[in-house]
């Protein structure tokens, strides 16, 4: 099996638990983290066989200019430019307190990589199309995540244990308070014992 196609297959799996989330127990997230990190890790080892690079592919024309100088420069931050929107997603829908930090050093991250994939477009004429569809559909989920309500995958994902909800949210809204974030272990210790 292709690296490409384990993307896909942990891709569905991450986009599914995401989805089952709103009917099924708050278990189900774990998926999400099994997805995306197995998807951050097929693009740190092995991201060139799933998105190329920015070099035409052999036998494409090539301009003299890009022969005589090769867009490589770049090529070995790809595998970490696609695994960090991943892991950011992960802090988000885990609900940490400093997600919106990665969320967004994620997005800077997508858009250098978008400047360089034009400029890598202006002086050869081309662009490899699975690095730019990685690139929206990253910085796409990156921007609703960041644009959600504070609270709304809190809200979403612990409906059925307002107590847990409650907790959370003010462990969250008083980081240093370690009394808070006591409450919300026992309450979260509470919620697993009941859906048990």
């Amino acid at each position: 099996m292709s690296i490409r196609k384990l993307e896909l297959i942990f891709a569905a799996i991450t986009l599914a638990a995401f989805i089952l989330t709103v009917a099924l127990p708050p278990g189900i997230n774990m998926l999400n983290v099994i997805g995306l990190n197995t998807i951050a890790l097929l693009y740190v080892i092995g991201g060139t066989n799933i998105f190329g690079t920015l070099n035409k592919p052999a036998g494409a024309a090539v301009s003299e200019l890009a022969e005589a100088k090769p867009p490589t420069r770049f090529l070995p931050l790809l595998h970490f430019v696609f695994a960090l929107p991943c892991i950011a997603m992960i802090f988000k829908l885990q609900s940490w307190p400093s997600a919106d930090t990665f969320l967004y050093a994620a997005i800077g991250a997508l858009v250098i990589t978008a400047l360089a994939v034009g400029n890598n477009y202006i002086k050869t004429s081309y662009f490899n199309p699975a690095i730019v569809k990685r690139i929206i559909i990253y910085a796409t989920c990156c921007l609703i995540l960041l644009l959600l309500p504070k609270y709304a995958l809190i809200d979403v994902k612990y409906r059925n244990h307002p107590a847990y909800r409650d907790a959370l949210k003010n462990s969250i809204e008083h980081p240093g308070d370690t009394s808070l974030s006591n409450k919300a272990n026992r309450e979260r210790l509470k919620m697993g014992g009941q859906n048990n």
